[in-house]
């Protein structure tokens, strides 16, 4: 197809195919980016660090895509539409299913922890050859945007912008609402990618070439579409080989919230996200546990359970005297997956009157429970993710204390060592200890390697004396062959007990408390994580984890200080200083978006039910920002140098409404659900506004003098996701939990007062 101008007749068709096929493409790159980071978060038994990784790759991807686009001429780069489009639509399946089979290829021996030098290479292989043909079939778009004539090539452009954004925001809710639930991810992938080919047809009118790729394409996506659930499972088994060799697998589901596998015959180890998180039966470590933390309780009448006791524990702990044991279950899809495959004794607890299972997030179920529990039980795994740090701030704890007896305890599960504590294990125990004495006056520890610290009110009730403890449990009257009271002295050691309890006393007395705008615990954890694999990634997060504040936010500040410096020294051109507000601005952008979102998850939990909503607001801003700020621009026909500082600056100002508005957010949470759903998806619109202004005013500077649509827009894809694809790297596993989420936004927007600065002394 040869990108020759097209006269005023036939420009209005064909600028509604470009349209359509912008649409498809925001389509089918949002339900790759969806299903691949899926898809990277298991393969890498990932986190929070794996997602920012894989993210960060597929921006770098379309930033790589739109330069090496940028390369062609003007004419070949149209041309290559219809074959960039069907690779697009492609890219998600296959980058998925090669991602699993590279799994057993990049990963360590078994029995080892893949570290995020595993997600770096499953991204570089994966995620980062699909944003690629993104960023290139974007920029293809628009060259065939510069063959139209009767409009301006800036509104054209502007409105492709709009279209792929509103094509993402379409993507993005039927990917939150339906896969997982109604659909399975592969051929929602899969579905979407049909539906990108279809909607290109139109642009390849009088190619008869791109036609046919475009319908064998669609030929491919249907077949595959039909035989994606073998692919699946084989495909799975393939990557579950590669974690536990040996083990065949039982079962796999996928919910809204997690990809789960059962493997195992006789003893089931269950996989949450690729990685390990329980084996049962387990009757003694179960027993065990069980018996011990229901000890701490003068009396376990009212139970409350968030996590950790469904699959053994809790037959054990309703042997003690419990009246109410109240459950509370975030994700119903995974709990009724792993209940039909417990033993039966497991399944008989649940079904024991006493049990009460609620189906809700742990926080949205504090905030409206009016009960009051003498034992409160987080038996869950350490909080290397933002999902289960959110459960160990100190507001969080604030809460459970609300909720406790006043001889009642809290019991906090927490792996740490079995001697002396130091590195990440010392701080991680400081941050807890430090946050449980926000909200409890006595808060004790037990000594290692699988420690508990316990909280509460009264000293003469919350005890590690082994005497007192063993007292309670003879008087309860337990028959139990597999625990015994003298169990407890074996356990607590008096002396270790006060060795340990010593040494977390002195490290928490210097410790900031993890908190919700700022989940140091979480930073802890998962350097910890990553420095039992070995790799430097463990030891990069360990040092960023231990930097001053202050420290840290001059390094994040230092590039965009450096381009205003230079700026002020050796002013550039207006589209360079363009490029570099571009660049600060898709950073800037994705910061706030992070910080928005984290925001909702750590305060309402609910964020993959969410998400769709939450990114739909922020894509509407982005398509709207965008037609709003080029209708000004072809109304009040500012200088481009006073356009691109206008838009800065509101970027900057948004930024730091962001940064005011999240302390008030916190308030929020005991309300309706719509009530801190709807701040957050207001706060993302605005995000998106500001960010997306910013598209027509630097099409405005990148076209003028002589420039041609494939160049502006490859520039502006360039900059906009290499700044974006930087923030996504750094942001939820340093920024947010070194900074807090407040500083994080506040920050964003001084490095857009600082592209501003550049702007003023361009030429």
């Amino acid at each position: 197809m040869r990108a020759g101008p097209i006269g005023p007749g036939r420009a209005g068709s064909r600028a509604g195919a470009l349209s359509l096929a912008a649409a498809g493409l925001g389509i089918a790159s949002t339900a790759a980016q969806v299903f691949v980071l899926r898809d990277l978060l298991v393969s890498a038994a990932g986190d929070e660090a794996s997602i920012g990784i894989g993210l960060s790759a597929w921006l770098a991807g379309i930033a790589a895509g739109a330069a090496w686009a940028r390369t062609l001429r003007q004419d070949r780069a149209g041309g290559a539409v219809p074959l960039l489009l069907a690779a697009v639509s492609l890219s998600g399946g296959i980058a998925a299913i090669v991602g699993r089979l590279l799994r057993s290829a990049f990963a360590p021996p078994s029995g080892e922890l893949p570290g995020l030098g595993l997600a770096f290479g499953l991204a570089a292989a994966t995620v980062l050859p699909s944003g690629f043909l993104v960023g290139a079939a974007f920029t293809g778009v628009g060259a065939l945007a510069g063959t139209l004539q009767g409009e301006p090539p800036d509104d054209v452009l502007t409105r492709l912008y709009a279209w792929e954004s509103l094509g993402s925001l379409a993507s993005g809710l039927v990917a939150t609402f339906l896969v997982g639930v109604a659909v399975a991810p592969l051929p929602a992938c899969l579905g979407g990618g049909l539906v990108t080919v279809l909607l290109a047809l139109p642009v390849s009118r009088a190619d008869p070439r791109g036609k046919r790729i475009l319908l064998g394409t669609a030929a491919i996506l249907s077949a595959a579409i039909v035989c994606s659930s073998p692919l699946d499972a084989f495909s799975e088994r393939v990557r579950f080989r590669a974690i536990s060799p040996d083990t065949p697998v039982a079962a796999v589901s996928d919910t809204p919230l997690a990809r789960l596998v059962l493997a195992g015959d006789d003893v089931r180890h269950l996989y949450v996200n690729g990685r390990y998180s329980a084996s049962f039966p387990d009757p003694y470590s179960f027993e065990t546990a069980a018996h011990l933390v229901a000890a701490f309780s003068e009396r376990p009448g009212r139970v409350l359970a968030l996590g950790g006791v469904s699959t053994g524990p809790l037959r054990h702990l309703l042997l003690h005297p419990v009246e109410t044991l109240t459950i509370v279950e975030p994700d119903p899809a995974a709990f009724a997956f792993v209940r039909k495959h417990l033993p039966p004794e497991d399944r008989d607890a649940l079904a024991d009157p006493r049990v009460t299972v609620v189906e809700m997030d742990p926080r949205r179920f504090l905030n409206r429970s009016r009960g009051v529990y003498d034992l409160i039980l987080l038996l869950e795994p350490d909080p290397s993710t933002l999902g289960r740090a959110r459960l160990t701030t100190a507001e969080f704890f604030r809460e459970c204390a609300r909720r406790t007896a006043p001889r009642g305890a809290l019991v906090l599960s927490l792996r740490t060592a079995p001697a002396a504590l130091h590195g990440e294990t010392a701080s991680l125990s400081a941050a807890l200890f430090a946050s449980l004495r926000r909200a409890y006056p006595v808060v004790r520890v037990t000594p290692g390697p699988d420690s508990f610290l316990v909280a509460g009110f009264d000293p003469g009730f919350v005890t590690l004396d082994p005497m007192v403890l063993a007292g309670r449990f003879r008087a309860r009257g337990i028959a139990s062959s597999g625990f015994a009271p003298e169990l407890f002295e074996a356990l607590l050691l008096p002396d270790r007990v006060q060795a340990f309890g010593s040494a977390v006393d002195r490290e928490a007395a210097s410790a900031a408390p993890s908190t919700d705008d700022r989940p140091a615990a979480f930073a802890f954890a998962l350097a910890r994580a990553e420095r039992e694999t070995g790799g430097l990634a463990g030891r990069a997060l360990s040092v960023a984890a231990r930097l001053p504040r202050g420290l840290l936010a001059l390094l994040v500040a230092l590039p965009a200080a450096f381009l205003a410096l230079r700026a002020a020294v050796h002013p550039p051109d207006l589209p360079r200083a363009a490029a570099w507000c571009v660049g600060l601005g898709g950073a800037s952008g994705m910061a706030w978006s992070l910080v928005l979102l984290l925001s909702f998850q750590i305060r309402e939990g609910a964020l993959y039910q969410a998400l769709g909503a939450l990114t739909a607001s922020f894509m509407l801003g982005l398509a709207s920002g965008a037609s709003l700020a080029r209708r000004l621009c072809r109304r009040f026909e500012p200088a481009p140098r006073r356009a691109l500082l206008l838009a800065a600056a509101a970027a900057g100002v948004t930024g730091l409404a962001v940064a005011g508005a999240l302390p008030a957010l916190s308030r929020l949470s005991g309300l309706p659900a719509g009530v801190p759903l709807a701040a957050h998806a207001a706060l993302l619109l605005a995000c998106g506004l500001a960010t997306g202004s910013l598209f027509p005013v630097a099409m405005t500077t990148f076209l003028s003098p002589g420039a041609d649509t494939l160049q502006a827009a490859g520039r502006f894809e360039t900059a906009d996701h290499a700044g974006a694809a930087l923030a996504a790297l750094v942001g939820a596993v340093v920024l947010v939990p070194g900074l807090g989420l407040a500083a994080t936004a506040g920050l964003a927007s001084a490095t857009m007062v600082l592209a501003a600065a550049a702007v003023a002394r361009a030429r």
